[in-house]
């Protein structure tokens, strides 16, 4: 009887031991980093409009770089 004892003890306690390494790794803290974008705009002389784009990340300690290129559109 002893050994069916330590052996419900047992399977209890892994399964416990599986469930909270299961709630650790759904419930971690998300990685809530955004991109930082600001736009500064001018008037050339022919009227269009010229606007220069900056990406960055929102954390300090991770290097980005965003290489794109836009069309402009044609209204």
């Amino acid at each position: 009887m002893n050994r069916l004892n330590l052996r419900r003890v047992t399977a209890a306690a892994a399964g416990a031991l599986i469930g909270l390494a299961g709630v650790a790794t759904v419930a971690a803290p998300a990685s809530a980093h955004h991109p930082v974008i600001k736009g500064v705009g001018c008037k050339l002389d022919n009227g269009d409009v010229k606007v220069e784009w900056t990406v960055t990340n929102s954390e300090s300690r991770w290097v980005a770089e965003v290489a794109a290129r836009a069309r402009p559109c044609s209204w």
